[in-house]
């Protein structure tokens, strides 16, 4: 708005009977009053020209901080909504959009212990190792020197009873182990192979296990101190088919005595079958 614009505003286009030129005063006043109006247009404009700024420093120093909370809380939702692996990827977002902001760091340590609980869940369990009782313990480590000082098993032929020369070696020294341990008592285990029905092997065993308590006793242990379980084929150590795996199972073993052992493991012997000891068939 120049001066003479201004002028005219203020001074009426039409004359009247009383109006006259305006004169140097009311130049002065018209001037004085552009000034002012500048003044405070250049006022106004400086103010919101500042604020303008500063809103934008605001947002600029603001919205990067919000967003990142943001997209935490978004990540909390799809934790608690069982759906980690989104979750993971929004803090990783965040972490890529927003480094070096408090969100950030704290969107990490959440990704550590994720990760470190996920790694715990697919770990196995640890072995829990049962509790074995001190009276067990030491039964456990009389039948281990019996096994390595002089052996705990001797093995028959197929369908025999019969003692052999390895089988009367191995239960001399067990006989002297046992005269150095006159405070035990021993259970003597019969077992048999696969064939013939249950009853033949049963008994078959029980010949077995007498065999070797009456060997015992020629070697000098008393008869008290020896007792005798059957368990015919029901406790094979080999599954298979072969004559040499299958040896493994026509055996008797000798084990430190411990009586609630002995009755809880000791099975009924069930009758031999009507074709007697002299014949045998696989079942």
């Amino acid at each position: 708005m120049t001066l003479r614009s201004l002028i005219a505003r203020l001074t009426p286009h039409r004359r009247t009977a009383f109006s006259r030129p305006a004169g140097p005063l009311a130049l002065a006043m018209a001037t004085v009053a552009l000034l002012a109006l500048a003044t405070e247009t250049a006022a106004a404009q400086s103010f919101f020209s500042g604020g303008e700024s500063r809103l934008r420093r605001s947002h600029s120093q603001r919205s990067p901080s919000a967003d990142a909370l943001r997209m935490l809380d978004i990540g909390r939702t799809y934790l608690l909504n069982d759906q980690a692996a989104l979750g993971r990827t929004q803090r990783e977002i965040l972490i890529e959009q927003h480094p070096g902001t408090g969100e950030a760091e704290e969107a990490r340590r959440l990704i550590a212990r994720s990760l470190e609980r996920a790694a715990a869940e697919r770990a196995p369990a640890p072995a829990v190792k049962p509790v074995v009782a001190p009276a067990q313990r030491r039964l456990n480590a009389l039948d281990e020197e019996l096994r390595l000082t002089a052996g705990d098993r001797i093995f028959f032929p197929e369908a025999s009873a019969d003692l052999g020369t390895k089988a009367r070696v191995a239960l001399g020294a067990q006989a002297r182990w046992l005269k150095r341990h006159a405070n035990l008592s021993v259970v003597v285990e019969g077992h048999a192979d696969d064939r013939g029905d249950r009853g033949f092997n049963a008994e078959l065993a029980k010949r077995r296990a007498d065999a070797v308590r009456a060997r015992l006793g020629e070697e000098g242990v008393e008869d008290a101190r020896i007792a005798t379980v059957v368990y015919g084929k029901d406790q094979p150590v080999a599954t298979c088919t072969s004559g040499e795996c299958t040896a493994q199972n026509r055996r008797v073993v000798t084990r430190v005595d411990d009586p609630a052992r002995t009755r809880a493991q000791k099975p009924p012997v069930p009758a031999a079958t009507p074709a007697g000891l002299n014949s045998w068939r696989r079942e």
